[in-house]
């Protein structure tokens, strides 16, 4: 019946057919609504209706609206053109069943579509017609308004599709988000920050092929400030590295998603606050859901909830023990709840692994024992502790009779803080020494300070190679070794008194100089040796010294070549 009357209505004359076309779109959209279980019927409509819309668009998208109004809003009087595109979430009064059907559906989008076009083009235009009259409307105040306008209408799509129980339909309404995400990005976010149902981002993140740019302001979206948002964010965070697991999000994850779980476990960690605990729950699924798209950071996942695990721990073992009974089944909740998250992420195969089970959830038997018992040990140690703070302190002198306060110690004699001290280190007393008391290369040492309480300092006298030339130390822990010794012992073979030994406290003076520089001179690479002319002066028995033997700088032939010392 209904195709008999539109081939009626094609043979009318055009100007019959454009006045009655808002009439007949009227009645055609009622009689599908009532019957809108036969898809046979409201797909004829559709058909029939695209035809009459082709026509006049805004007069039958009008009587469309007025047609489809529910029970309360139809006893009001029509909507005009001008009202719909001045307000186009008037759109959603219309009646719910029209959801039911895809056909009636896709109807209602191309409503929609239009009306949100029509809106923003007619007010940016009036905006620039009446721009010059006053000045107190900006044009940024403008573009905000009408993203406002779309943005809303977005989210109420949103809200109804997770009551559509039409596949086709539901595939049409996330296929209209699509489109308005591509037109622009700047609605996508807006939508984002102003946030929808929880339970719709799966659905979202699965039929919009869009979504996959919400990782660009996830980052920003984590900082916000209220914990809706940051559920929200972590969610949405959650569904988008599952969906998408490239390595720009994986990037994302490792720098910016498990670190402000993190952060954000350790500090809550024990709480039992229920919205606190809904974000926790929230944020331990993201971390199996993280672990299980990206296998590479299987490390950072493992160790952000052993971190929070221990948070938990280290704050039950500062429960006072009055509170111990009304907070440590909490506790345990949290630790039992990171041991299971464990378990999943550790698990060998990706595809077995168990549900996810909540803090609250979470079975404590065994876990509130242990937490017990470690709790009980602490608090006995600590108690232990205080018992022994308030002994005396043990005698400044190790046990024996107290020292008076303000008295003096007797000085310890340096023969015997040599003997406290091991080889090759310094006594408490020298370790800072002076500069100055650090010998020049090419100058003669400062002379050494007195050591209050104990001998005088001796000056030891070093070449190049670090080796003493005669001079014992004997404030500083140096043993004598044969080879200073033997040098000590050999006062001829030194030249100038280049083998004598400094008196405690007294300067080597031009010996000790002299000394040196032969020293210098005898141990450097380039210089002419003559082997074997002399006793062996520091070396290994059988071996001779890498030296002049006994020729002193003096005593040398004046025919022998002049060193060339090329490396200092």
């Amino acid at each position: 019946h209904l195709r008999h009357i539109i081939e009626e209505y094609l043979l009318l004359p055009i100007s019959v057919r454009i006045e009655t076309c808002g009439l007949l779109s009227g009645s055609i959209c009622q009689a599908a609504m009532a019957s809108v279980t036969d898809n046979e019927l409201t797909a004829c409509v559709r058909q029939v209706w695209l035809s009459l819309h082709a026509i006049s668009p805004h007069v039958v998208s009008t009587a469309t609206i007025n047609a489809w109004r529910s029970g309360m809003e139809a006893a009001k009087p029509n909507l005009t053109a001008q009202d719909i595109w001045l307000d186009p979430l008037v759109i959603f009064r219309s009646d719910v069943r029209i959801f039911q059907s895809a056909s009636l559906v896709d109807i209602l989008l191309t409503v929609l579509g239009e009306s949100l076009v029509l809106s923003r083009s007619t007010m940016r235009r009036i905006f620039t017609l009446r721009q010059t009259d006053s000045g107190s409307l900006k044009r940024s105040h403008m573009t905000a308004i009408i993203q406002l306008q779309e943005s809303s209408a977005l989210q109420m799509l949103i809200e109804i599709a997770k009551h559509v129980s039409d596949e086709k339909a539901r595939w049409l309404v996330y296929e209209f988000i699509h489109a308005r995400f591509l037109e622009q990005r700047t609605i996508q976010k807006l939508v984002h920050f102003q946030s929808y149902d929880i339970e719709a981002i799966r659905d979202m993140v699965d039929h919009v092929p869009s979504m996959h740019a919400c990782s660009e302001f996830i980052p920003e979206l984590l900082m916000q400030s209220a914990p809706q948002l940051q559920l929200f964010a972590i969610k949405l965070a959650a569904a988008i590295t599952k969906k998408y697991p490239i390595q720009a999000n994986e990037g994302m994850a490792r720098e910016v998603i498990l670190p402000h779980i993190q952060t954000t476990l350790v500090q809550i960690a024990g709480t039992a606050v229920e919205n606190q605990l809904t974000i926790s729950n929230a944020m331990l699924s993201a971390v199996i859901d993280i672990d299980t798209s990206f296998p590479l950071i299987h490390s950072e996942c493992n160790r952000l909830a052993t971190a929070v695990r221990d948070a938990a721990v280290e704050k039950a073992r500062g429960i006072p023990q009055s509170q111990q009974k009304q907070l440590l089944p909490s506790f345990a909740r949290w630790i039992g709840c990171c041991e299971h998250v464990l378990d999943i992420i550790n698990s060998a195969r990706t595809d077995q692994r168990p549900e996810f089970v909540s803090i609250d959830n979470t079975k404590t038997t065994n876990i509130m024992t242990k937490l017990e018992e470690t709790v009980r040990i602490d608090t006995s140690s600590s108690q232990a502790g205080s018992q022994d703070s308030l002994k005396p302190p043990l005698s400044a002198n190790g046990g024996g009779p107290p020292v008076p306060p303000g008295a003096l110690r007797p000085p310890v004699p340096s023969s015997i803080l040599q003997q406290q001290q091991p080889f090759g280190t310094t006594p408490v007393a020298s370790q800072k020494r002076p500069h100055s008391m650090i010998g020049n290369e090419r100058g003669p040492r400062a002379a050494p300070q007195r050591e209050v309480g104990g001998q005088q300092n001796t000056d030891v006298s070093r070449n190049r190679n670090g080796t003493a030339n005669g001079v014992v130390g004997q404030n500083y822990g140096i043993q004598p070794g044969p080879d200073s010794v033997a040098q000590a012992s050999s006062g001829n073979n030194g030249g100038n008194g280049g083998g004598s030994v400094a008196l405690p406290g007294g300067n080597p003076g031009a010996a000790g100089n002299s000394r040196r520089r032969h020293n210098r001179a005898r141990n450097h690479p380039h210089h002419p040796r003559e082997a074997g002319a002399g006793p062996d002066i520091g070396g290994v028995e059988g071996r001779p010294h890498p030296g002049f033997g006994n020729q002193s700088r003096r005593n040398r032939n004046s025919s022998t070549e002049r060193p060339r010392i090329t490396d200092h």
